[in-house]
């Protein structure tokens, strides 16, 4: 199914591909904005993002030190959907998911624009994410517990009133590739993942819940590429994508019911 159902729960979808550092990456923006925008992606902001570097000294107190880092944010007009540029990385995000091929398409578009610009010489990492909303309300009055397996509702069921909420989470790691799983319960509505925050596109309205209880399933997959380091390859790039699809499709089928998948109907 190349577009799917409108009642599908899938609310954000991102893919990211890291590659060789490149300090002077802002000296290339402009032409790279020009780019995109010709592409369909015409809004731009450049953003500075902090964090923290912490450095233990043998018998002194820990060195503590502020790191600011660079961004430059792509998007379309509707804010549904663009890149994130890091002098290490680009991010494909949107939240109007049409299908895993246009995810790719245009994943693979953006690279392509970014390596006229820039010539990369390697890949190190690639990874693809899925956030999906399951929403009782939504879905002729089921309970959450006939909508995702017991396991991810933890005891949330138990104390009845004053559940602020409840959070499960599992990592796999197998031949450079690490899977990680998580599920909130939430009472309030959705709660989007902090690390997403700063850089949120503009979710559909049906996903904007604030006041009864959703469940949000958070697959992230990615797969590292070691020295030595791949060439930037679409076909490559493709398949590591696909297979990082097919990953999550597995796992967002351990982490529903038969009855909401017939609900949402044939999940891409």
């Amino acid at each position: 199914m190349s577009h799917p159902s409108a009642s599908m729960p899938l609310c954000y979808a991102l893919a990211q591909v890291r590659f060789n550092p490149v300090p002077g990456m802002a000296e290339y923006v402009p032409r790279l904005q020009d780019a995109l925008r010709r592409e369909g992606w015409p809004e731009f902001v450049p953003q500075k993002s902090q964090s923290f570097e912490v450095k233990q000294v043998e018998g002194q107190e820990p060195a503590v030190r502020s790191l600011e880092r660079e961004r430059w944010v792509f998007s379309n007009a509707e804010a549904s959907e663009g890149f994130i540029l890091q002098p290490d990385s680009l991010v494909f995000h949107t939240t109007g998911y049409r299908g895993f091929k246009e995810l790719l398409g245009s994943m693979l578009r953006g690279m392509e624009r970014l390596h006229e610009t820039v010539e990369l010489q390697f890949i190190s990492r690639v990874g693809l994410r899925y956030l999906n909303v399951v929403d009782p309300a939504s879905m002729g009055g089921s309970g959450l517990d006939e909508l995702v397996p017991e396991r991810l509702l933890g005891l949330s069921a138990s104390q009845g009133a004053g559940l602020r909420h409840s959070f499960s989470e599992t990592v796999f790691e197998q031949d450079k590739t690490t899977v990680v799983s998580r599920a909130l319960v939430s009472p309030r509505g959705v709660v989007w993942p902090p690390d997403l925050q700063p850089v949120m596109l503009e979710a559909q309205a049906r996903f904007r819940i604030h006041d009864h209880t959703v469940i949000m399933l958070d697959n992230d997959v990615y797969r590292g590429f070691p020295q030595p380091h791949i060439p930037l390859d679409n076909q490559r790039l493709s398949e590591v994508l696909r297979d990082g699809h097919d990953t999550i499709g597995q796992m967002f089928r351990e982490m529903t019911t038969d009855k909401a998948r017939s609900i949402w109907g044939v999940y891409e």
